[in-house]
């Protein structure tokens, strides 16, 4: 994996994916406070939430996001057309194993554009091998630790505006996945 990631193959362009669960209940991370203080964060009451399909390219921090109410076949292949179409590019993608990835029509999506579109599983349960997991990590802490949003749809539009600055920006987003310079 590290070689593929370090050198693909000429044309080819390493992208990580991972899906990633948004809940409207608030998301308790540490944080500083006034000794003898506790922060106290509302809750809704009942939990909605909405899922984040993501891919970055390793070399470049360029990434793709769409936000959906399912987090299916369907809805992957909707975001495997996306990707495809923000790019020219010959992307070689690497995910989980989850059976999102594997089904039917995915597979038969994948074999119609080999040309274009070549997928790369990780080992099972090793998601520390994809970049993409830090980044995940990074936009829940700074964007929806310790916060309560009124509706999941303002929660959204938060994470969405985070999500447009943060993919304006490759070399944040290639530090955020811990992707090494290019000189070092």
């Amino acid at each position: 994996m590290d070689a593929l990631r370090e050198t693909p193959p000429e044309g080819w362009s390493i992208l990580f994916e991972d899906e990633s669960d948004i809940h409207w209940l608030p998301l308790i991370a540490s944080s500083w406070t006034k000794k003898g203080h506790q922060v106290h964060v509302p809750t809704p009451g009942n939990n909605d939430k909405r899922y984040c399909f993501g891919a970055v390219d390793y070399h470049t921090g360029e990434s793709c996001f769409m936000l959906s109410r399912r987090k299916d076949s369907n809805a992957f292949l909707l975001f495997l057309k996306r990707l495809m179409n923000r790019t020219s590019k010959k992307i070689i993608l690497v995910l989980d194993n989850y059976s999102i990835h594997k089904t039917q029509r995915i597979r038969d999506f994948v074999k119609e554009h080999a040309d274009r579109l070549r997928l790369v599983f990780l080992p099972t349960y090793s998601p520390w091998l994809n970049p993409i997991e830090l980044f995940w990590r990074h936009l829940k802490k700074r964007v929806l630790a310790n916060r309560f949003f009124e509706t999941i749809v303002a929660q959204l539009r938060e994470l969405w505006k985070r999500l447009v600055d943060l993919a304006s920006d490759g070399p944040l987003v290639r530090r955020l996945i811990g992707a090494k310079n290019t000189n070092e």
